[in-house]
């Protein structure tokens, strides 16, 4: 999905997921905004990253091919669903 990321990480328990969010979305745009220099005329309110996300967890019987399988497919599930065919109007 053009406008989609997913991240699968791992992070001791005294990070919280909001906190690693933020990390990321900071490091990402300034690392992106030095190396693209005119991405900046682009951006709405000076910000490359929307407000939201989603963090989910699992348990520890859910293994990492599980969650790669689930990411991978994505994609695949979602045209299934048909829900690339809705056009605007």
């Amino acid at each position: 999905m053009p406008d989609h990321v997913h991240l699968f990480l791992s992070a001791p328990p005294r990070y919280s997921p909001s906190a690693i969010v933020n990390l990321i979305k900071s490091w990402t745009q300034k690392s992106l905004c030095k190396e693209f220099k005119e991405i900046r005329r682009y951006l709405w309110g000076g910000s490359l990253w929307s407000e939201g996300y989603f963090v989910s967890t699992v348990n520890d019987s859910t293994t990492k091919d599980e969650i790669k399988k689930y990411i991978e497919n994505q994609k695949k599930e979602l045209k299934q669903l048909g829900l690339w065919d809705i056009k605007g109007g």
